[in-house]
């Protein structure tokens, strides 16, 4: 059953992204990482997810101390299952 929620997430993005090419990450990552500590309340994390691939690009470290996971472990297979 896990699995299922899983393999359908994969089918939908997959959708979405299907006449998209990803472009190249250039935003700066540190201007995001001020204001989400000016407006967020309590503590928190990001990750930037990459659709066409439907993998997670990159995990904030602070995932652990939000979910006890470590940012390298911490994938949508993972969160889904």
């Amino acid at each position: 059953m896990e699995k299922l929620v899983y393999d359908q997430a994969v089918q939908a993005w997959k959708k979405i992204a299907k006449y998209k090419k990803p472009a190249p990450f250039k935003q700066d990552v540190d201007v995001f990482k001020k204001m989400l500590d000016i407006f967020q309340i309590g503590d928190y994390f990001y990750v930037i997810f990459n659709v066409a691939e439907s993998k997670i690009e990159y995990c904030d470290p602070r995932v652990h101390d939000v979910l006890g996971y470590e940012a390298e472990r911490f994938t949508i297979h993972h969160l889904l299952t």
